[in-house]
């Protein structure tokens, strides 16, 4: 027998029902796939997870994918003199991948290169074309996210809600898995 939950709207959810997918070429810790699907049980509608952990490469990679959509790193990173430095590089990805992997190594840079961030897809088209959000299920993802202590920033260059998991939330989730496993253990 399914147990159902109640989403944001009230409308139920199968349990055993993961309610996100991860793209085939996305790297995922645990820690990240519990946030998705801690994510995916308050929602009505799934989500696709475009982006997880990235390797210095990968961020370097990204952050010139935002240039050439037209964004603004200044606007996406907090760290202006890191967002200029990387948009002075483009396009030479080694001498960019170096500058983040070292920028890395003293815990700056995206969530991502921590392990702590995830990227929704809020649009697309073809194969995305099911994971379209529209503007009421963004507010949802949004409040959702807001709800379980994560730190949502809607990025436009490409379109996609990025996502922090706190720290302090991802470690104290671990604390609650490892304390509930002991008490299975004893009884």
């Amino acid at each position: 027998m399914l147990r159902l939950e109640s989403d944001l709207t009230g409308s139920p959810k199968e349990e055993n029902d993961m309610g996100y997918e991860v793209l085939n070429s996305v790297e995922m810790t645990a820690g990240l796939h519990r946030a998705a699907a801690q994510l995916a049980t308050k929602l009505p509608f799934d989500i696709m997870v475009t982006s997880g952990v990235r390797t210095p490469r990968e961020q370097a990679a990204a952050m010139f994918q935002i240039k050439e959509s037209g964004g603004s790193l200044t606007e996406v990173y907090r760290d202006d003199e890191f967002a200029l430095t990387i948009d002075s590089l483009y396009p030479d990805l080694d001498a960019a991948t170096e500058v983040v992997k070292e920028y890395f190594s003293r815990g700056g840079g995206s969530a991502h290169g921590r392990s702590l961030g995830l990227d929704i897809r809020t649009t697309g088209g073809g194969a995305g074309a099911k994971h379209r959000l529209d503007s009421d299920q963004i507010k949802l993802l949004i409040e959702a996210a807001d709800s379980l202590g994560f730190e949502p920033l809607r990025e436009y260059a490409p379109p996609h809600l990025h996502l922090t998991i706190s720290e302090k939330k991802s470690n104290l989730l671990m604390g609650l898995v490892l304390i509930g496993g002991l008490f299975w253990i004893l009884k």
